[in-house]
């Protein structure tokens, strides 16, 4: 009942407040039941992502910017902007957000298509093919020049040609490190120096090309140092690259 009441006393509020905004104007909503998304959102953002907005959501309470939408005839709000807040507000339980939006009658396909390109500033990527689709859509010049993209970077997008692996399979292997920041610069100077280097099987450097070579000597890097993190031990290793790299300045190829 409690709950209610607040609802009640918002909604009341905001009556106030949405005729001093026009024409656009706050609304107090169930992000699980009032609002649907786009049919098309080139906006994508990771699990990983998602899971922090709703965890910040969680803790604030609130979304700490608006999501926008167009109001339909139905009472729903087509939300063009934000509907990755909406989605995280809703695995966060959120019962109710303060959400901005407009009125269906004020905005026709050129306007929303051109609104949802342009105010989706959230944390998140764009898949391309998906951005070109819906800005292909836009008809109107003006509207277009609205979302601030290039007509012809867009239409250079090229969909991704995927070839099959040949068979057999090839043999994958997967190793995982972890490293601070400037720890990862380094590994990726001295691979970079060893591959210009051109470092050969006759050396005495590791071979980065063969995966059995390369967990054997990782094996006993980590038995000499006497440690079990291989992060620590690749480490050690490019230390020693780099090391090799110094006293053998001269590309070998």
């Amino acid at each position: 009942m409690e709950d209610t009441n607040n609802d009640q006393a918002i909604g009341e509020r905001l009556e106030e407040i949405n005729g001093l905004i026009a024409p656009y104007r706050l609304a107090w909503v169930d992000p699980k039941q009032d609002c649907i998304p786009p049919e098309k959102n080139a906006r994508y953002m990771s699990k990983d992502q998602l899971n922090r907005l709703a965890d910040n959501i969680r803790q604030d309470g609130f979304l700490s910017q608006l999501p926008f939408g167009v109001k339909q005839s139905d009472g729903k709000y087509l939300i063009l902007s934000g509907n990755h807040r909406i989605k995280a507000a809703v695995k966060a339980k959120q019962r109710r957000v303060l959400i901005l939006f407009g009125l269906e009658a004020d905005f026709d396909k050129n306007r929303r298509l051109a609104l949802q390109l342009s105010h989706n500033a959230i944390v998140g990527e764009d898949d391309p093919l998906i951005l070109r689709d819906i800005y292909s859509e836009i008809d109107d010049l003006l509207s277009k020049e609205y979302t601030g993209l290039i007509d012809e970077m867009l239409q250079s997008i090229k969909p991704v040609e995927l070839a099959d692996l040949p068979q057999p399979e090839i043999p994958l292997y997967e190793l995982r490190f972890v490293f601070c920041q400037a720890e990862r610069e380094y590994v990726h100077q001295v691979l970079d120096q060893l591959e210009r280097h051109g470092v050969s099987k006759q050396e005495s450097a590791v071979v980065i090309g063969d995966p059995d070579r390369f967990i054997e000597v990782i094996t006993l890097v980590k038995k000499h140092i006497d440690i079990q993190d291989r992060s620590i031990a690749l480490l050690h290793m490019c230390r020693i690259c780099d090391d090799y790299l110094k006293l053998n300045p001269q590309p070998t190829v």
